[in-house]
């Protein structure tokens, strides 16, 4: 099928549920991610397409199986799971409409493997390895356009992909091709409608295993990404996949309406706007994470004083206390160590002082066990970014001073930038690292601790 009939034909697909409803996420107003779209349709046709692509699958022995959504929303709608080939993990994909299970049954999928944690595809038969690329300046894929290609991004060459490519040849025969995403990669990366983005493709590549094949788009890319913002001025990276709970995974967040009332308790501004930072640095882990320990930084000096307060009190109460022996003068300047912040005490012991007086540990423990999946996940040591585990297997346990460690043990990995500790215990995160993409489950854990220190320390509003 021609560039153009193509996207003719995507353009004109309807959405079978509420966008509202899926909370779907458009980007660059081109395309839609259908991982969460559900077309309700029990015909013997969609019936047949789902057999047909778990036979495909099978035949070339990758696992799919058939699924039931659990979600209010769409519960009981069937969708086929399917588990591509990404080095040696899986890269999950759900199928549950007509249309997107049409898409992939139109190419040749079973020649493709995901590769590390981009959205990427390799063909050893092939020899070629295309990866979808994003600006990370304020121009944006239209910015691209307009600089790189001279070409209007609504512009009918930019619609229908019938554009010129940069095309560039290295002296051991791989060809370099920067332009329009090619139809196999643009499907196995869920894409609906006209799909105007932009991949780094490799040609002529000779590589025939995942690791090799990651080492090498990722020397090409930012070797050939630099020369293009030492030209231009625009900052290209490679497209990460973008990670969300499987449709089985019955989402924390209630379906049903609440009613919303004027606010009675105010916030105060500086952690506030860490807050949205926070909440907005979608993709960025490393730094979503730092700003949400930010708003509990802030708060030190207030609770780690309170904490103070009540060490002092235990020294001075003390019957034995001699304020002429110089013993017990240091035992009072050791409770009251104070920081260049206003803080007092050392920084582990400040962040712990803080979530001992803003968390119930009640609220804390039902958060961490909220599914069987984060239970284990909190439970388990996850080597690559923490030593620490929480102790579930005890509820009668006060979790705070736990989790308290565990948050700072990340932080630390995240801020320093040498490692300056014993190599098993504290290796540095990198970002667009793979184990910065596993931070998922503790980002929602620091998220939920800054959220209940912003309520314990509001205060009621005043206008």
């Amino acid at each position: 099928m021609a560039a153009s009939e193509k996207n003719e034909q995507d353009s004109q697909e309807p959405l079978s549920r509420d966008a509202e409803e899926v909370n779907l996420e458009v980007v660059d107003d081109t395309y839609l991610d259908e991982d969460l779209i559900v077309e309700s349709n029990n015909s013997g046709e969609i019936e047949t397409a789902r057999e047909a692509l778990i036979q495909r699958c099978i035949k070339a022995g990758i696992p799919a199986e058939l699924k039931t959504y659990q979600e209010e929303i769409f519960d009981g709608d069937k969708y086929v799971l399917v588990s591509f080939p990404n080095g040696r993990d899986k890269r999950k994909k759900s199928f549950s409409g007509l249309d997107s299970i049409r898409r992939i049954l139109g190419i040749n999928f079973e020649k493709y493997t995901y590769i590390g944690p981009y959205a990427a595809i390799c063909s050893y038969e092939l020899g070629t390895i295309e990866a979808l690329v994003k600006s990370l300046h304020p121009v944006g894929t239209a910015g691209l356009y307009r600089r790189l290609f001279e070409i209007d991004y609504f512009s009918e060459a930019a619609q229908t992909g019938n554009m010129k490519e940069i095309v560039a040849d290295s002296d051991n025969g791989i060809t370099l091709n920067f332009g329009p995403v090619s139809d196999a990669l643009s499907v196995m990366n869920r894409a609906s409608g006209r799909d105007r983005r932009l991949s780094l493709k490799l040609i002529n590549t000779n590589v025939k295993t995942h690791d090799k094949a990651v080492e090498l788009l990722e020397r090409v890319a930012n070797s050939f990404f630099f020369e293009i913002d030492l030209i231009y001025s625009i900052p290209i990276s490679l497209e990460k996949e973008r990670i969300r709970p499987l449709p089985g995974r019955r989402s924390n967040l209630s379906t049903k309406r609440q009613p919303l009332s004027f606010p009675n308790h105010e916030y105060d501004s500086a952690p506030m706007s860490l807050y949205w930072y926070a909440r907005s640095a979608r993709g960025m882990p490393l730094l979503q994470f730092l700003a949400f320990y930010q708003i509990l930084e802030y708060y030190f000096p207030t609770y780690s004083q309170r904490e103070a307060t009540r060490r002092l009190s235990v020294v001075l109460k003390n019957p034995t206390f001699r304020a002429d022996r110089d013993a017990d003068i240091g035992k009072l300047l050791s409770a009251i160590k104070m920081t260049r912040s206003g803080s007092f005490g050392d920084e582990r012991g400040q962040l712990r002082a803080t979530l001992q007086e803003c968390l119930d540990p009640d609220t804390l423990r039902e958060f961490v066990c909220e599914t069987e999946e984060k239970r284990q996940f909190f439970s388990s040591r996850q080597p690559s970014l923490t030593s620490h585990k929480l102790a579930l297997a005890n509820k009668d346990a006060d979790l705070r001073n736990e989790v308290s460690d565990l948050i700072y043990d990340i932080r630390c990995k995240i801020v320093h930038t040498k490692n300056e500790f014993n190599e098993e215990d504290r290796n540095i995160l990198l970002p667009f690292s793979k184990e910065a993409d596993l931070l998922y489950n503790y980002i929602e854990l620091i998220q939920f601790v800054s959220k209940n220190v912003l309520i314990s320390a509001s205060t009621k509003i005043s206008l």
